[in-house]
């Protein structure tokens, strides 16, 4: 589910960063945005999973992932305007795609559940 995304990002990324590096960007710099493009796409994937469609409203798996996407945008720009160190960011990035998949894990396992009539929606 994750492949095109991703596969797209590896096809996009390259000539980018090859260009910012051509007008003075440094390398740790092209690869924490690369990181955070990586990160993004993972948890606004799971965040489709973790937020499904409701009966007769297909677009709260469009609010879902605008509300994940606006959650980790913002943690990620208050990180990069604090001046925090990279590894800083880079474990701020972990943990949000760790969270998105724990969420993602949970949906999924309600999903199941009232797939077998389990739970009641």
């Amino acid at each position: 589910m994750i492949g095109p995304q991703l596969a797209t990002l590896a096809i996009i990324a390259p000539p980018i960063s090859i260009l910012s590096a051509l007008t003075g960007a440094r390398l740790d710099e092209i690869l924490s945005v690369v990181g955070f493009a990586v990160s993004n796409v993972i948890v606004l994937t799971l965040a489709g999973i973790a937020f499904p469609p409701e009966k007769g409203n297909p677009f709260s798996v469009i609010a879902g992932a605008a509300v994940a996407g606006l959650v980790t945008g913002t943690i990620m720009l208050g990180t990069n305007l604090l001046g925090l160190p990279p590894l800083f960011t880079v474990g701020v990035m972990l943990a949000l795609t760790l969270i998105a998949a724990a969420l993602s894990i949970a949906g999924m396992d309600r999903i199941e559940r009232t797939s077998r009539h389990e739970v009641v929606v």
